[in-house]
């Protein structure tokens, strides 16, 4: 079975019946923003439990199978020196919030953009020494993160 995200852009937060209203009569969906005990900064730039209208969703077909997900996440930790352990919350290494997120939940759009900046920044490395499929995931979960960056979230339940 395929590995994919389903992510969102455009979320305005609903705050009140007239809200919901709008955003029903203009075809939006609605999204309810899931928290993360073990790792609050993943839902930075939303709040947690509240309901937001979603301007735009699309799903993100990325895996062919979850041990090739697992395989993918394995390989990117050695390549940035995690050698295949979760980094600690508050650690600084580069792709944590995707490490971290094997408990699944929702990244808004705050740590959406810190990891397209990741991506970014690791982009000459990985294309120099991870060829074939490994690089071509590598986009596509950077493409991931950069639709929800702006105004989105990324809900990594799948």
């Amino acid at each position: 079975m395929s590995v994919s995200f389903l992510a969102y852009t455009g979320l305005k937060k609903i705050t009140s019946f007239d809200d919901e209203v709008d955003a029903g009569e203009n075809g939006n969906e609605f999204v309810k923003v899931y928290g993360h005990p073990w790792s609050p900064f993943f839902t930075e730039g939303l709040d947690v439990s509240a309901l937001y209208a979603c301007a735009e969703r699309t799903r993100f077909y990325v895996f062919d199978d979850h041990s090739e997900f697992v395989d993918w996440i394995v390989e990117l930790s050695y390549l940035v020196g995690c050698d295949g352990k979760i980094p600690e919350a508050d650690s600084r290494v580069a792709f944590r919030d995707i490490f971290r997120s094997g408990n699944g939940g929702m990244i808004g759009p705050v740590a959406s953009a810190k990891l397209v900046a990741e991506f970014d920044e690791w982009d000459d490395r990985v294309r120099l020494n991870k060829k074939g499929k490994f690089y071509k995931h590598y986009l596509l979960m950077r493409g991931l993160f950069e639709y929800a960056s702006a105004d989105g979230a990324v809900n990594i339940y799948g």
